[in-house]
């Protein structure tokens, strides 16, 4: 099996007047592609992720997205917004088959030019593999959860802990799911309410 795996991690706090830049997540670390396990494979929701893919499949194979993420901070400016929209356009355009979409995702990164920034990256993968490969994302415990997120994927699952100790297993939590959709045809259903 094969899964494509990415990480967009910023929680923006919108009273602060200092811009989230790229610089930033570069200074916590980027990474495209193969970069994303070798780099970040064993820690939090990402950890999960290749863990849990590993124990289901031992041979899985990663198509690794990007990996952005920083400190909370104020909202991204247009530059980076539009940067992380086309290293993500970039590499699914690359991407080929997969058999499920893994994201983790804070749920709270709003730019000048976007609002949801998430909803829009959620909505942006799902225009790239379509309708019928499974998406699924992680999400803080307090993430903005929008209608357009909800539009976008199959699953949302959410940290249980505060501090948050639980990334690791919330990414494994993730691939219960999409495996239980894998394997039994099952798809989710979304209520908003």
């Amino acid at each position: 099996m094969r899964f494509a795996i990415g990480q967009l991690w910023q929680e923006t706090n919108t009273f602060n007047r200092n811009p989230t830049t790229r610089g930033d997540f570069e200074n916590w670390g980027v990474a495209v592609g193969d970069e994303i396990v070798a780099q970040y494979g064993e820690t939090g929701e990402l950890g999960g992720f290749v863990a849990a893919c590993r124990e289901w499949d031992p041979n899985a194979q990663f198509a690794g997205l990007v990996r952005c993420a920083c400190w909370p901070w104020g909202r991204g400016d247009v530059a980076t917004s539009q940067w992380i929209r086309s290293a993500f356009a970039e590499q699914l355009e690359s991407l080929g088959r997969v058999d499920g979409v893994l994201l983790a995702l804070h749920g709270a990164m709003a730019a000048d030019d976007e609002h949801d920034l998430t909803g829009a990256l959620l909505a942006q993968v799902r225009a790239a593999v379509g309708p019928d490969v499974p998406l699924i994302g992680t999400l803080d415990l307090h993430a903005n959860v929008t209608r357009r997120m909800l539009d976008s994927a199959d699953l949302l699952v959410g940290y249980h802990a505060c501090p948050h100790l639980d990334a690791f297993e919330t990414g494994e939590r993730a691939v219960r799911g999409l495996r239980q959709m894998i394997e039994s045809g099952a798809r989710p259903v979304t209520h908003w309410r």
